[in-house]
């Protein structure tokens, strides 16, 4: 058997079985463990992300408008994943 078999082999379970069972795990115990907080705070959550944006800007303290800094954002992170 050669190193290349035995180390797929020790990926495939790995990725097939223990590592979904951990991030699924983790998930559902931090879930239970903060009090379902991702449910519980979700429209404040989306509040705070969402309530300032303006698409046609106002000057603001930082320079940028809330909408233009959350465009800039989402154009660092598709360029960069390309």
């Amino acid at each position: 058997m050669s190193l290349l078999s035995i180390v797929q082999k020790i990926n495939m379970y790995l990725s097939d079985y223990i590592l979904i069972v951990l991030l699924v795990g983790t998930g559902l115990y931090f879930t239970i463990k903060t009090k379902f907080v991702q449910l519980r705070c979700f429209k404040e959550g989306w509040n705070s992300v969402f309530s300032n944006i303006k698409l046609f800007g106002g000057d603001s303290k930082s320079g940028l408008s809330s909408f233009q800094a959350l465009t800039t954002a989402v154009a660092a992170q598709v360029g960069t994943g390309n």
